[in-house]
């Protein structure tokens, strides 16, 4: 009965205090200790904005701030049965707060040493799967040309021609003293060797069809033409109609 009665005495007189705003840290601490939550929440409200802008200082984050001094009033609380044996509360705030954030800021850090692992680990894939792809291209550009110098002279010509210079059939022709569809037949003979000797040696003809064609692309310019072709036709077919 005289605990309880001690305990009401002691509750009255920390309202009177609370009203006043004077109650120490120390009788907060006890009752803390004794599973008041009214002074937990005093307390909270006593230390929480100060501590917030010490967090700040290191974390730069109020989101962060914010959660690890949350965080650390937890802790607090966790730890309440042995608050009525500290000398200094305000101290002892302090630390479970700054500890609570030096752990957090390890934690980050880690887990941005982790990310710029990965990252690094990307970028290196990245450039090797680069490496790779240009050291083939680079392989296939001279196996290409072997082939090439292995066909047949006017065939090594008209591809000479149309690959490096970017002649049209009709140039080719009219340089060659040959048809245009002559042309055109030897091109289709002469891809057709570089496609069968590059699939012998392994590689996706599509994979080095960019270095068959370079300079001015072979199939557009081919469409092309044969769309003129058509025009001239059509156009012919009716200069003749016409007459």
């Amino acid at each position: 009965m005289l605990s309880l009665q001690k305990k009401l005495n002691h509750i009255s007189q920390m309202n009177t205090l609370k009203q006043k705003n004077l109650i120490p840290d120390e009788q907060l601490f006890l009752a803390i200790s004794e599973d008041s939550e009214m002074a937990f929440q005093h307390i909270f409200e006593r230390y929480y904005q100060p501590m917030w802008s010490f967090v700040m200082t290191l974390v730069k984050s109020s989101h962060i701030a914010e959660d690890i001094v949350q965080e650390s009033f937890i802790k607090l609380w966790g730890c309440r049965n042995i608050l009525a044996e500290v000398k200094k509360p305000s101290d002892f705030i302090f630390i479970l707060v700054r500890n609570h954030a030096l752990d957090i800021i390890r934690k980050l850090a880690r887990e941005q040493k982790e990310k710029r692992k990965e990252q690094l680990w990307e970028d290196l894939k990245q450039q090797s799967i680069h490496s790779d792809y240009w050291l083939e291209m680079k392989q296939a550009t001279e196996i290409l040309k072997q082939i090439i110098d292995q066909l047949p002279a006017q065939q090594q010509k008209i591809m000479h021609l149309s690959r490096e210079l970017g002649l049209s059939h009709q140039d080719i022709a009219d340089q060659l003293k040959i048809s245009k569809n002559t042309v055109k037949n030897h091109l289709v003979v002469a891809l057709k060797t570089c496609r069968e000797q590059l699939k012998k040696i392994g590689f996706s003809y599509f994979f080095v069809l960019p270095l068959v064609l370079s300079g001015p692309d072979f199939v557009f310019r081919a469409n092309d033409e044969k769309q003129t072709d058509e025009k001239n036709k059509q156009t012919l077919g009716k200069t003749v109609a016409e007459v």
